[in-house]
């Protein structure tokens, strides 16, 4: 025997259709966040100090005309040295849940090298909150890629802080099986020990990567570490590969 056929009134239609607008709605783009076209394929997330800006821009601008979805989180104030750590990473996880991230690339340090690490106690805080962050990334299975902080010209004491932050990064990303990438493996055969100025390979073209005080990428720079990104990307996941890099609004090596 047929069920009979129940009928929506009017307030059980407004109801559905209710319900209908905002399943089919996204989730509001929360700052910093590029949504490219069509649907999400793989949502990227970059965390990382002002020393990042440039990488963080021109990876941006490298997905910003494919399916991807990119979120830029770069910060103004330190992340692994501050008091609250706890509190921050506990919103930030939020964040990276509530958005479904796949992969995040970390660029950190330079804020937190600042000062140094002073004693002992200081340098176990440093540790376990990296060991908290890379762990917690793990957990989720998101792919993660944290670069080493090349060091400072002029700037011995600093650079000093960089060495003992880069050691416990490497340290930690093995611990949690995060994929560490030396500046040099970005920037390969590169001579210049402040990694300043770099000659592209099977060329005789040198380009000026980082800026005179070190503390930011050039547009050159920022484009070479952006492909290194995506290539290992590519070499670690099983979906479509990415399209051509989008042509940037500058030429590319001025």
């Amino acid at each position: 025997m047929e069920k009979p056929t129940r009928r929506l009134g009017a307030k059980g239609a407004f109801v559905f259709f209710a319900l209908f607008l905002l399943l089919g709605l996204n989730v509001p783009a929360f700052s910093g966040e590029t949504q490219g076209q069509g649907a999400a394929e793989y949502r990227f997330a970059f965390l990382g100090d002002p020393s990042g800006a440039a990488l963080a821009t021109n990876l941006e601008h490298a997905l910003q005309n494919t399916e991807h979805r990119f979120y830029n989180d770069s910060q103004k104030n330190c992340i692994l040295k501050c008091s609250d750590f706890s509190f921050w990473l506990e919103r930030w996880t939020k964040d990276l849940d509530a958005r479904n991230i796949d992969i995040v690339v970390l660029f950190l340090g330079y804020n937190d090298a600042t000062k140094p690490f002073g004693n002992d106690k200081a340098i176990n805080d440093y540790r376990e909150n990296w060991g908290k962050l890379l762990g917690t990334l793990h957990e989720r299975k998101i792919m993660t890629f944290v670069f080493a902080l090349p060091p400072l010209p002029d700037d011995e004491k600093r650079n000093q802080n960089i060495s003992v932050a880069n050691t416990i990064l490497q340290e930690e990303a093995k611990k949690t099986f995060t994929t560490f990438i030396p500046m040099t493996d970005v920037f390969s055969g590169i001579t210049d020990p402040l990694f300043l100025s770099y000659t592209l390979p099977n060329t005789q073209k040198t380009l000026k990567i980082r800026t005179e005080d070190g503390l930011s990428f050039t547009p050159a720079g920022a484009d070479i570490f952006t492909q290194k990104v995506l290539a290992l990307f590519r070499e670690r996941t099983t979906k479509t590969q990415l399209p051509a890099l989008a042509t940037p609004p500058k030429p590319l090596y001025p």
